[in-house]
């Protein structure tokens, strides 16, 4: 179809007409431009409402998807008509996926409305014309390999639950244009949200001067993405003359991460700073501390990275690590989201609460280039994708154990994170987020740190781990000095039993030989991949093949089933303060996860240890929320009974 002024649209050609791809591309060249002067794309919405896809079989085919690829590069005249007409074709099971095609300036124009018109915000592309061909894997995916969209996959995706806190700097050193900048972007951002009552809440604050602090927007204040977009859109510039980040801090810390002004026990809190560095550093360590402290996650965009008031160092320090850290100026909110605010799956029936496969007892070792040739905007691309992965496998004393190592040249082999049965998944995260890019000026040896990653891994120092499958994720660029010797020693690993599969990442990435290179390297050809957005669950799935995603997908509709849950917790001294506030922590995950007291189901907690002291000591509620179980948990505190005994606890358990 083709559109333009009011009275032009024109189906070119319809289903069936053509039976091959090249009749397809010979009909599409011989097009002609109508020239028109307006955009009427809710008129050109509405034919297809009535005459492409209209109430009840379209084409014939009711089983198959309906997907409609809607391309433009103006503000449509009657924007109002386009998404009361995009609602209904959504209603009917239409998937609409949008591409904003025009000059930059165009583009920032019709973010926000191309947003709301698609059916999913991070199924809309913008790009320049010249480069369209930079979103065709992209697309393709969209249209063809989108599982939660087939009718016949039981699974429903949406972003985890999270509040999430930005806090802009509006002193004088930012300035205005930059302002806006932000502000631009966060209304893109924040338009890919999945804002909700009981999904994400965010909140937003304005800084500048001494106690000028302003909360903008409280976490409980908007329930639709778009009452968020339209409030910050109206955020002003304050323009003062310092940025007092320490009060921003303090506020965040005491005002807005709290129960009156919205923030959720239940659900994981993340501040956003937009800063340019450019603030006293007086006071701000130990309240980000006591921030961290409460399991925060800091992350902070640098803002115009360009100029004379930029202060990277300050930027870097607001964060636990540089995959925390990101750049304004590159930075893509499609990509950005994914990670703040990533998607996950869940059940949608009760046919099975298990996960597909049974968790492999294996060690994986992620080995990472430091060389010059990365790059440090890519170096933090391959953080924050290793952690991605790390979040999504079982890690254990008795399934999994991972390492990280980052290498450069010969002899500079960096062990980030040690195979240990100690290491947890939120440990490993942080020391990735705090692995510093070494920034190798020299060739680096990929051959000897190939034998260092081999020689760790097939000399554990866990007894019993000799056994178990080994795998090395190699990050690279592929621009691999001697690569016969490299070669070689790539060979030699696999022959040992190793596993290799090669990511890769850099600025030299998309260049063929390079590519290739990595190829040969890998156990398999299937086990080539890029440090991609698009190929994040294509990597999983290979790592998949001997171990299960962590947390088996929970059957949505099993959530309102009455149950009676109750905790036994041992208090005793055998037991110790440390693994007690590990137990509690993992009793608190397990209440999130099976959203006990969301159906009224009793919930019962017993702290046992001496015969003498065990009783007495039981809580049971039933009409006790998720928070309210969750404070509970974090209250009781540690007995340090000298016995215990089971037997007694399980027996009062009996009585209630």
């Amino acid at each position: 179809m083709q559109f333009s002024n009011k009275f032009r649209t024109v189906i070119e050609f319809d289903f069936g007409k053509h039976k091959t791809t090249k009749d397809i591309q010979n009909n599409i060249k011989t097009l002609v431009h109508q020239h028109g002067n307006q955009t009427f794309a809710g008129n050109a919405l509405k034919h297809v409402n009535k005459h492409v896809f209209p109430a009840g079989n379209a084409s014939g085919r009711p089983d198959a998807e309906k997907v409609l690829l809607l391309i433009t590069d103006g503000q449509p005249h009657d924007p109002e008509v386009a998404l009361e007409e995009a609602v209904k074709l959504k209603k009917k099971g239409v998937h609409l996926i949008t591409i904003g095609a025009g000059t930059e300036k165009w583009i920032s124009k019709l973010k926000l409305f191309l947003n709301r018109l698609g059916s999913k915000p991070t199924h809309n592309h913008q790009e320049e014309f010249k480069y369209l061909q930079r979103i065709t894997h992209k697309l393709v995916n969209d249209i063809c390999g989108s599982k939660e969209r087939q009718p016949a996959t039981p699974h429903k995706c949406f972003q985890e639950k999270k509040d999430i806190l930005i806090m802009m700097d509006g002193s004088k050193s930012i300035g205005k244009r930059k302002f806006k900048k932000v502000r631009s972007f966060l209304q893109d951002f924040l338009s890919r949200v999945d804002v909700g009552s009981s999904r994400i809440h965010v909140g937003v604050i304005e800084f500048s001067d001494s106690h000028t602090t302003s909360i903008e927007v409280s976490l409980n204040q908007y329930t639709t993405v778009e009452d968020l977009v339209a409030a910050v859109a109206k955020i002003m510039y304050q323009g003062g003359k310092e940025a007092d980040l320490l009060d921003a801090l303090r506020t965040a810390d005491s005002t807005v991460l709290t129960g009156s002004h919205g923030d959720r026990i239940t659900a994981p809190d993340t501040i956003i700073i937009f800063t340019d560095g450019n603030y006293n550093d007086e006071g701000i360590p130990e309240v980000l501390k006591k921030l961290r402290k409460r399991k925060v996650r800091i992350v902070s965009v640098g803002v115009g990275g360009q100029g004379k008031n930029f202060k990277q160092v300050k930027v870097d320090a607001l964060a636990i690590g540089t995959g925390d850290v990101y750049d304004l100026t590159n930075l893509e909110s499609s990509e950005f989201i994914d990670d703040i605010a990533p998607s996950t799956c869940k059940m949608t029936s009760c046919t099975s609460a298990a996960p597909k496969c049974s968790p492999e007892n294996q060690d994986i070792l992620f080995l990472m280039d430091g060389s010059v040739n990365i790059g440090s905007a890519f170096f933090r691309l391959g953080q924050r994708f290793v952690k991605r992965l790390i979040d999504k496998m079982t890690i254990g004393k008795n399934t999994t154990h991972v390492g990280v190592m980052q290498y450069g040249s010969a002899g500079r082999v960096s062990h980030v994170s040690r195979l240990t049965t100690n290491n947890l998944r939120s440990q490993i995260s942080n020391q990735i987020s705090r692995m510093v890019y070494m920034d190798e000026r020299r060739d680096s040896d990929l051959a000897y740190a190939l034998s260092i990653a081999s020689d760790t891994l097939l000399n554990p120092r866990e007894k019993g781990r000799d056994v178990v499958s080994k795998t090395i994720v190699l990050i690279t660029d592929g621009d691999i000095n001697d690569f016969a010797e490299v070669n070689s020693m790539a060979k030699t690993v696999r022959n040992r039993g190793i596993r290799i599969i090669a990511l890769s990442n850099g600025m030299n990435s998309d260049y063929k030989t390079y590519v290739s290179s990595l190829g040969l390297i890998a156990s398999g050809p299937k086990e080539y991949y890029r440090v991609d957005n698009s190929q994040f669950n294509e990597v999983l799935a290979e790592l998949e093949k001997t171990v299960c995603i962590s947390e088996p997908q929970i059957p949505e509709t099993c959530f309102s089933q009455k149950r009676r849950v109750f905790f036994a917790l041992d208090s005793s001294s055998g037991r110790g303060k440390k693994k007690f506030r590990e137990v509690k922590e993992f009793m608190e995950n397990l209440v999130t996860k099976l959203q006990i007291g969301v159906s009224n189901s009793p919930v019962g907690f017993l702290q046992y240890d001496d015969l003498t002291t065990s009783r007495d000591r039981v809580v049971f509620e039933k009409d006790e929320s998720v928070e309210e179980t969750l404070s509970r948990i974090k209250n009781m505190k540690y007995r340090k009974g000298r016995e215990s005994y089971l037997g007694n606890a399980l027996k009062i358990v009996n009585n209630q």
